[in-house]
């Protein structure tokens, strides 16, 4: 028997061989469902083999079957670790004689092809087939990931329907695999065409593993991968329709060179590129967030209850003052947005999470140590907002020690000196207390000192 698989179906020839010439028997072939078309080339070879038993059942419960193939069916179908479908399979199978040898005529063979190629999909795969192929997306989203001995990385860049590209990379505080680098790249680029309004987005990735995990051919068995896919899989869910689409890394040098940049030791990146440190994985980020500041109200709750459920307090002049600051806001994907003037929306944030931003951003790996008032500006060019940020960002910059211990020693008195005149000698006396000082004869520790003011002379006398 052979066995041939295409992306529309699945095709079988079964021969008989009679003194080294193989005779076919019986021809059989089945149009995939849109469901078995993201199965993987393994499953849809097993799908085949499947199919065959079914249809020609006397000929598997009569004969010893050998199956030649380049598949490695074998092994798949007897490993505990595979889906649930392929384990029904293999029980199905286990009632007949059936061999896996290694494929050598090449004519039988083509002769599945032939019937594989030409057999018709069914109407509903076709038109999926054609319709994903001619739709032509507006937003277009390329991400790599990068991971080495110094560090890991990612890159995100959104082009725009107007040209325009958004360009953002990431570099990580933790150990990171190639395959988490390239799902915290696609989590990060799915949020950033969020927040910039995109309704679908094609998305361009060099990582094979992630890209047929999301489209449900490769299983994914790891826990965190388990966990990336989930979370992955939600956001893509805010998009009316998106289409992911494995290219080679030649296509996708930009994001690629770039995402290799931000897993290097460097610390100089240009102006038109937005840097980011993560400091966890984003699948514990996702969870922490919501049990950390979802649970307390703040200043934020009042302005989203009044623009999603048109809640107003009691109060009538707090609501009036409600009303008037809320037209300054609006809500996207659930996330509260301050309009500037001459800005993007800046993302409103809490003031726990407020300070950890201030830090970053003033004395992290990119942060120059600026003041109050250049600190806040900066924090508003990265579109973060909350109510408090020019006081928490002059506190920042004042309580910070490395500031402190850098900065200029200014010997300029804080008042002004007031000069004081004496018309003649010994007129006009300065006196003070000194002391504890070590104790001296007679056990005296303090000192009294009177000055003149015109001659400078000094009188000191203990005091026991």
């Amino acid at each position: 028997m052979y066995l041939s698989v295409s992306e529309a179906a699945t095709s079988s020839v079964l021969v008989r061989q009679e003194e080294g010439i193989q005779k076919p028997i019986y021809y059989t072939s089945k149009a995939l469902l849109p469901a078995e078309t993201r199965y993987s080339p393994a499953e849809k070879m097993a799908l085949a083999l499947i199919t065959e038993a079914r249809k020609l059942r006397p000929y598997f419960q009569a004969h010893k079957i050998g199956v030649y193939t380049n598949c490695p069916l074998k092994l798949i179908l007897k490993k505990l670790e595979v889906s649930g479908r392929l384990t029904k399979w293999a029980i199905e199978l286990s009632e007949f004689d059936v061999e896996y040898l290694p494929r050598t005529a090449i004519k039988t063979q083509a002769v599945a092809d032939f019937v594989a190629e030409f057999t018709e999909p069914s109407i509903e795969v076709a038109r999926m087939m054609v319709e994903r192929n001619k739709k032509v997306f507006k937003w277009q989203l390329r991400i790599d990931g990068s991971s080495n001995t110094h560090g890991s990385g990612a890159r995100v860049v959104v082009l725009t329907p107007e040209g325009d590209s958004v360009e953002c990379a990431m570099r990580f505080d933790f150990k990171a695999t190639n395959n988490q680098a390239e799902y915290e790249a696609l989590i990060a680029g799915l949020k950033v065409c969020t927040v910039l309004g995109a309704d679908e987005v094609e998305i361009f990735s060099d990582s094979q593993v992630v890209v047929n995990q999301v489209l449900d051919e490769y299983q994914a068995r790891d826990e965190s991968m388990i966990t990336y896919l989930e979370l992955a899989k939600e956001l893509l869910e805010r998009f009316k329709e998106y289409r992911i689409v494995h290219v080679p890394i030649e296509e996708n040098e930009k994001a690629d060179a770039l995402a290799k940049l931000a897993s290097a030791t460097i610390n100089i990146w240009p102006k038109t590129i937005s840097m980011i440190r993560l400091r966890q994985l984003s699948i514990f980020k996702s969870k922490e967030v919501g049990a950390v500041f979802g649970e307390k109200d703040s200043w934020i709750t009042p302005i989203k209850e009044y623009l999603v459920n048109d809640v107003l307090p009691s109060d009538p002049l707090e609501a009036k003052r409600l009303k008037y600051r809320a037209t300054r806001y609006l809500v996207l994907n659930e996330e509260l947005y301050k309009r500037g003037y001459s800005r993007a929306l800046q993302r409103c944030v809490e003031p726990e999470e407020a300070e950890g931003i201030l830090r970053s951003i003033h004395s992290g790996n990119y942060g120059n140590h600026a003041g109050g008032v250049s600190l806040a500006h900066k924090t508003l060019r990265q579109v973060f907002y909350w109510l408090t940020l020019f006081v928490d960002a002059k506190r920042m910059a004042a309580r910070c020690e490395a500031c402190q211990k850098i900065a200029n020693n200014i010997r300029q008195p804080p008042e002004l000196l007031q000069s004081i005149t004496s018309p003649w000698p010994f007129a006009m006396w300065g006196i003070d207390l000194i002391g504890p000082m070590p104790t001296a004869t007679g056990g005296a520790k303090h000192a009294i000192v009177a000055v003149d003011y015109f001659t400078k002379w000094v009188e000191v006398e203990p005091l026991v």
